[in-house]
């Protein structure tokens, strides 16, 4: 899949005037009308202001188009699967046609906010203008949002030589106004088709990481040879576009047999394995790197989980030290991704056994193992809740079905549950809705709130970090999937997914909204962005 050059940003203007304004009801029944409605494009607007002298921002313009609904955005963008999909069935959607909305509650705003669906985008928070997509997130392609709004794409460009297929990656920049500075080859891989296999996703896998202060990507990649799948790990400086490291990875047979087979079943031979790209996580202190790589079998069940650890040098990645396997890739762990907790502490979340429920597992940076975390008591009928570590020793839990918060302090090894209201169904599954705050003191979630003819609102509740007490609750709209905080904390960002009939049509579209943490106050709608669902991305935590 090529990389799509983003094109111009759609332009908005303001109108105070608008005879109707297309808010979604349950907005409107919570927080009145707007203030002001901003569409594009303002130039003229500019030029008509200049020319009068005294015209009023956000005077409508004649002539244009009366503005459309303005709600969601539904494409799933949650965690990714252990198994790509087909290759065929994934194409990107495409850019919203109608320009986007701006509904204003108070003052204006100022900066911008990254918004991720098949790509990134920038919502200029003060002018409503959205840019086109930046990079172009196939399954093959990563696109990461870096600190200090530089976005990267790790793009793949591949082409076919009969049963052979040829991968060549790319490190492309872009800056703050979506132009691509610098264009960087980081190789190429060969890897070879198997015809006639059904659902095959092809025989090359990529994935990428970036280091918390945005200077390193870490770049992960398997290739299937028959018989073995070969893997890497390679290390590369944003700035130059060097790959500063490569490593390999040990390599994995790519069809089954007696070495490869559950002791479930009997060994086929013939039968297909997948090796997918191992999945790398960087320690809040930048020193270290996790790798993890997880084979599956020819049913795409999860068939083994091996996980390294290595330390960042100046001149690459150090030696990776495997942790024994069953510390983190063991029967429960299998479908737990590793990542840090503290600057020397590995943990994984665990769900795979019935018998003792849910876990923390923590691993020292020496491989062994700390004892487990039960979480059976304090989620015993959860549905595989959201969680975020503070990257100091915190690790959050929630579950938005039984609004049922858990903290668990991962040096100490304890955990502290709180049920903070009632609990709901939510009107579909929901993602990733948590935030902590910039200086770990609060935590926000959303819950599941109660449901109006088919709607269903969305609960915000902002807890206590320390003690997971209730300090304000509020409505925020409907349909919530993700959530994120601005930099200094005070205004949180809700992504709202469309409504969808029951076909599976859009009825409205995406919608970013804006609200006062310390009251729920609601700043800013921002509507009209597509009907293909996005998330928020969160830190350096590449799947958001």
């Amino acid at each position: 899949m090529r990389n799509r050059r983003p094109g111009p940003a759609r332009r908005g203007h303001v109108s105070r005037s608008s005879p109707e304004i297309p808010t979604d009801p349950v907005f409107r029944q919570q927080f009145g009308r707007p203030r002001g409605v901003l569409l594009a494009p303002a130039a003229f607007l500019v030029a008509l202001g200049l020319w009068v002298g005294a015209v009023q921002l956000g005077e409508s313009q004649p002539g244009n188009p009366a503005p459309a609904s303005s709600a969601p955005d539904s494409t799933d963008v949650a965690a990714a699967s252990a198994s790509p999909p087909p290759r065929r069935t994934l194409r990107p959607a495409p850019e919203p046609t109608q320009a986007p909305i701006l509904q204003l509650f108070g003052p204006p705003l100022a900066g911008q906010v990254l918004i991720r669906d098949w790509g990134v985008r920038r919502v200029d928070l003060a002018t409503g203008n959205v840019s086109s997509r930046i990079g172009s997130a196939g399954y093959l392609n990563r696109v990461l949002a870096l600190p200090g709004g530089q976005v990267v794409c790790v793009c793949v460009r591949e082409t076919t030589v009969g049963e052979e297929r040829i991968a060549e990656l790319r490190l492309i920049t872009f800056d703050e106004a979506g132009a691509r500075p610098s264009e960087a080859p980081l190789g190429r891989w060969i890897g070879a088709d198997q015809p006639g296999l059904h659902g095959d996703s092809g025989p090359f896998a990529m994935d990428a990481a970036h280091s918390p202060d945005g200077r390193l990507v870490a770049v992960t990649t398997s290739v299937r040879r028959p018989p073995e799948w070969q893997r890497q790990v390679l290390l590369v400086d944003v700035a130059d576009g060097r790959v500063v490291s490569s490593t390999d990875l040990p390599s994995t047979p790519s069809a089954e047999g007696p070495a490869a087979s559950p002791p479930s079943r009997s060994p086929d031979p013939s039968a297909p394995r997948w090796a997918w790209a191992a999945s790398t996580r960087f320690s809040p202190d930048g020193r270290h790197v996790v790798v993890s790589a997880l084979e599956v079998d020819s049913d795409g069940n999860p068939e083994r989980r091996r996980t390294w650890i290595g330390a960042v040098e100046i001149d690459g990645l150090g030696d990776l030290r495997e942790i024994a396997e069953g510390s983190i890739g063991g029967e429960p762990c299998r479908d737990a991704l590793p990542e840090f907790g503290t600057a020397d502490l590995i943990l994984a979340v665990c769900w795979g056994d019935s018998l003792i429920g849910p876990f923390v597992r923590r691993i020292g940076m020496d491989g062994q193992h700390l004892p487990a975390v039960s979480l059976r008591a304090a989620l015993k009928d959860a549905a595989a809740p959201s969680h975020v570590a503070d990257g100091v020793g915190s690790l959050w839990l929630w579950d938005p079905w039984t609004w049922r918060a858990v903290r668990v302090d991962l040096v100490e090894g304890s955990a502290d549950a709180r049920s903070v209201g009632r609990s709901g169904v939510p009107a579909r599954p929901r993602g990733p809705a948590l935030a902590l705050s910039p200086d770990g003191s609060r935590l926000i979630v959303a819950a599941a709130g109660a449901e109006d003819e088919g709607v269903s609102a969305t609960r915000i509740l902002v807890l206590d970090a320390a003690t997971l007490e209730t300090i304000s609750e509020w409505n925020v709209g409907p349909d919530v999937i993700s959530l994120a905080l601005s930099d200094d904390g005070t205004l949180l960002f809700a992504a709202h997914l469309p409504r969808r009939d029951e076909a599976g049509n859009a009825t409205s579209d995406a919608q970013l909204s804006v609200h006062e943490v310390r009251d729920g106050s609601l700043r800013a709608i921002f509507g009209r962005l597509g009907d293909q669902g996005f998330t928020l991305p969160r830190g350096s935590d590449p799947d958001t």
